[in-house]
């Protein structure tokens, strides 16, 4: 168990320490710390296998910068992937447009970029907020904005 209790206790200060960085509202991160505290069980233990699958793979931070209007059929998602032992971390923007094909709304249109910490400010200046659940929910594709695919279309979010 103290195997698992050094790894999360890593987790959650790395976590922490890149919050205060990105500028996350304390009240979010410490918020969503505190309802972990001592839930060993509901830590990402599963998807840390160890401190080379934390190294080498990174992971999410479990907050995002989302921008949704109620009612709107667009929304914008900023996620992030770290990598405690790098200088850089991987920042995705993901965006959908939904429309109603076959009487269903659905996402019609999916796009994806890379981003620097540097360009967070101005979307946050374009009304993205910080969040811990997105609304509405959309997947996150680092997998393919790695292999390079920066647009999907309806058939491919089927």
């Amino acid at each position: 168990m103290e195997f698992v209790r050094g790894y999360n206790n890593a987790y959650f200060n790395f976590v922490t320490n890149q919050c205060k960085e990105l500028g996350v509202p304390e009240e979010l991160y410490l918020n969503w710390r505190e309802q972990q505290k001592n839930d060993w069980d509901n830590f990402y233990i599963r998807e840390i296998q160890g401190k080379v699958v934390f190294e080498e793979h990174g992971v999410h931070l479990p907050f995002y910068l989302q921008k949704y209007e109620s009612g709107s059929l667009e929304t914008g998602v900023i996620a992030f992937k770290l990598f405690p032992d790098k200088k850089s971390h991987l920042i995705l923007w993901e965006y959908r447009r939904f429309d109603y094909p076959e009487g269903n709304l659905h996402a019609i249109e999916g796009k994806r970029k890379f981003l620097e910490v540097n360009e967070l400010q101005r979307y946050i200046d374009e009304g993205y907020h910080w969040t811990e659940r997105l609304s509405p929910p959309i997947g996150i594709n680092f997998s393919l904005a790695e292999e390079g695919k920066f647009t999907s279309s309806y058939e491919e979010l089927k």
